[in-house]
């Protein structure tokens, strides 16, 4: 720990003959002159008048979502109080907790992940930095960096596409309640979904956005629940209710884009189910009949008889289930 102004060697045991000495200067005390907020947009390194900086400003946010954030950058400058001497230092923001970035209007632009700006919506906001270290710095009280201007210009979206777990576009689905013979002959029990807004440069998934609104219309008659998928909860799932058969509609919008998007579901039931036995193998010779069987040519070897099912669906569709 440093005491008081100066020099001195300090030995490190590196675990070979020689030691070796580090020179540690311990400064005087400093005075917090300004803080300092910028947001960085990318890191260009390059040397002026033989100093290496890496900061590169850029204000203007022009997409949502992490792949268009930018990351603040807080610095302080320090004067020694017994030279007048001052220093610049970047401060660490991200995992610090004596430093805080925020900015003045959420509805503009937010702050995530400690350090980084996401745009939220077109508009201008500043973003700051508040330093509350009092006991290692000697800073008394909380200080506000000088905040930096922050211009968010988002293009309105082109479509919205909904996907299924393979990327599919789903514009309907059939589905059937679990417990009903229909998923026995193959119907999905449910259909996971993902909501894909499109933009003339970019894509963002806006399946989790609290300003995306999916809704099912006439819900209090509808066979169907929207709610999140129970494998997935990044996903809607449309769930049937058991025991009904109808048709549905899924309709997507937002609070902040002018596109929309409707799913037609289909939810169905089994309503019949008809066994028909055929002979096997079919032969040329021999009888053809679905209820008598015969030997097969002139051999003793006789046909047999397999049954084959279809079950009907309430939506008028057959559908074969003998291997279910």
């Amino acid at each position: 720990a440093a005491h008081i102004p100066g020099t001195t060697a300090v030995v490190l045991d590196s675990g070979v003959a020689v030691p070796r000495g580090i020179q540690v200067a311990v400064s005087p005390p400093m005075d917090l002159v300004v803080l300092a907020a910028d947001t960085v947009a990318g890191v260009a390194v390059e040397v002026v008048d033989g100093v290496i900086t890496a900061r590169a400003t850029n204000a203007t946010l022009r997409q949502e979502g992490t792949s268009g954030a930018h990351r603040v950058v807080v610095s302080m400058v320090l004067r020694d109080r017994s030279t007048g001497a001052t220093y610049i230092r970047d401060l660490a923001v991200a995992g610090n907790a004596v430093v805080r970035v925020d900015t003045i209007n959420a509805a503009v632009a937010a702050v995530r992940n400690d350090d980084e700006v996401h745009a939220i919506g077109t508009g201008s906001t500043v973003v700051f930095a508040a330093l509350n270290n009092t006991a290692a710095c000697g800073v008394p009280g909380t200080r506000l960096s000088l905040s930096s201007p922050v211009d968010v210009v988002l293009p309105p979206a082109r479509a919205v596409v909904i996907v299924d777990p393979n990327g599919d576009a789903v514009t309907h689905a059939v589905v059937a309640h679990p417990s009903d013979a229909a998923v026995r002959a193959g119907v999905a029990p449910t259909v996971a979904l993902r909501i894909v807004l499109q933009y003339p440069t970019y894509t963002r998934d806006a399946t989790g956005d609290p300003r995306t609104l999916v809704r099912v219309t006439n819900p209090a008659t509808a066979p169907i629940v929207l709610t999140p998928c129970l494998a997935d909860a990044s996903r809607v799932c449309i769930y049937p209710h058991p025991g009904v058969s109808g048709g549905a509609e899924v309709v997507i919008s937002f609070a902040h884009e002018a596109v929309t998007a409707r799913v037609a579901v289909v939810v169905v039931q089994g309503i019949a189910l008809t066994v028909v036995p055929v002979p096997f193998p079919l032969c040329r010779t021999g009888t053809a009949s679905t209820t008598t069987l015969g030997p097969m040519g002139n051999t003793a070897t006789w046909q047999r008889t397999q049954l084959q099912s279809t079950l009907t669906l309430s939506n008028g569709d057959d559908v074969a289930v003998h291997a279910a």
